[in-house]
């Protein structure tokens, strides 16, 4: 089990690139994609042109459906990185790991992921969105299940 696990990492890592590289693209792109909507937002609040209205109203629409997907990419990465930590948590020292995820501050009394949610790098803000995304679906499709 363990050996398949390091096989699938070592695929991401050739694909995707390190967990580290995923973690600041969707870092990087949910500020972009924010950034955008808000201008969208405050141009949209300055025009009275219908059309160029319309217009702005699907180009933010776009950067939120962006957005989202980002964030479901987010919740994702957030799994392989449990996975990953699982696997490797017996082999890294804490040294290494600090090192690694750029975690400052390590918590004896918390476990690698621990450290990660805790901390204040670009992997540790994906984690904790990645958790909150997971949530917010996991409520939605609840909802859905009582309006069934």
């Amino acid at each position: 089990m363990d050996n398949n696990k390091m096989y699938e990492a070592i695929v991401e890592v050739n694909t995707k690139g390190s967990l580290q590289e995923q973690a600041k693209k969707l870092y990087d792109e949910e500020k972009l994609y924010k950034k955008l909507i808000d201008t969208y937002n405050k141009e949209m609040q300055e025009i009275d042109d219908d059309e160029l209205l319309t217009d702005l109203y699907l180009m933010r629409k776009k950067y939120k459906i962006r957005l989202d997907h980002t964030k479901n990419e987010m919740c994702y990465l957030n799994k392989r990185i449990i996975d990953t930590l699982d696997v490797i948590e017996k082999y890294v020292d804490v040294d290494m790991f600090c090192k690694l995820f750029e975690i400052e501050e390590y918590d004896e009394e918390d476990d690698y992921y621990g450290n990660i949610l805790g901390s204040t790098s670009k992997i540790g803000y994906v984690c904790r969105t990645g958790l909150i995304y997971n949530e917010k679906l996991a409520k939605e499709i609840i909802e859905e299940d009582r309006t069934m």
